[in-house]
């Protein structure tokens, strides 16, 4: 067929329908490798071309580098997009020149748009079971990662025979679930607020402006009240029986919460001296 284009319609006839069917290529791969990213994106996964090694072993660190995977990713998939869309303009541009110099009811016409098609298609299929195996490999890792770390650093759990090693109740008083689990994160732990503490804000506010001039604190005073007026209260790091378990320890009067001793359990509960004050837990 381009021997037969060569004769009729020149090297130049041949070279731009060697162009288009590089062309169709490369639209057909990209299509794959667009949906491989979705699915990447969708799944959580990071392709191994945008893993990052990191190099400090905290939390915070670990937090900056998937984020920065995750915002890699997304950039691939709008550069992608962006060479489609050039890639179709070009797809038009030659499609167009090629039937200007070859006939439509030609029959090298007929052989061209045939063997193009045959040429996409045979592509398409090759990029698209690449993509979905390198998908499936990239799932069975996350799956093998997430079994390693749940063996290696299991959960704790505390409404079972974990939690008894935490909270030891040598009081008379009976502890449900919901007390025993908020018992368990322990005295150093901080409940988030139900509500946003205007008045400290207000407080330090008035005593900053003491020492500003009039405009200045009048702006001052109006930044930080549209400020408290649009803030929300954290969300809430407790479950609401938890919260209501609080409240009803702080009403028992018969015990007091001790923290733990060396080779004792984390919080222990004995009958408190009533003559005693109770420290609020």
């Amino acid at each position: 067929m381009f021997s037969n284009v060569r004769e009729i319609h020149g090297q130049s006839t041949v070279k731009k329908l060697r162009d288009l069917e590089n062309c169709e290529r490369k639209i057909a791969n990209h299509r794959n490798h667009v949906v491989f990213s979705l699915r990447c994106r969708d799944l959580s996964l990071t392709p191994p071309s945008l893993k990052f090694k990191c190099p400090i072993n905290t939390r915070k660190a670990k937090n900056i580098v998937n984020k920065a995977q995750r915002e890699l990713l997304r950039e691939r998939i709008r550069v992608t997009y962006n060479k489609l869309v050039n890639l179709k303009d070009k797809q038009s541009s030659l499609e167009q020149e090629i039937n200007n110099e070859i006939p439509a009811e030609s029959e090298l016409t007929i052989q061209s748009s045939s063997h193009i098609a045959r040429v996409r298609e045979s592509t398409f299929e090759k990029s698209k079971c690449r993509q979905m195996r390198k998908l499936q490999i990239l799932k069975e890792k996350s799956v093998n990662i997430d079994q390693k770390c749940r063996f290696t650093t299991p959960e704790l759990d505390f409404s079972g025979t974990q939690l008894k090693k935490w909270v030891v109740n040598l009081s008379q008083y009976k502890l449900s679930k919901s007390e025993n689990s908020v018992l368990a994160k322990g005295l150093n732990f901080a409940v988030s607020p139900t509500n946003v503490c205007t008045e400290e804000f207000v407080l330090a506010t008035e005593l900053a402006c003491r020492n500003l001039p009039n405009s200045e604190a009048v702006q001052l005073r109006a930044k930080v009240a549209s400020t408290l007026s649009s803030s929300k209260p954290p969300k809430s790091n407790i479950s609401k029986d938890e919260r209501k378990a609080i409240k009803d320890l702080k009403k028992v009067d018969s015990v007091i919460i001790l923290p733990a001793d060396k080779g004792k359990p984390r919080l222990c509960l004995t009958k408190r001296n009533m003559n005693r004050k109770l420290t609020p837990c």
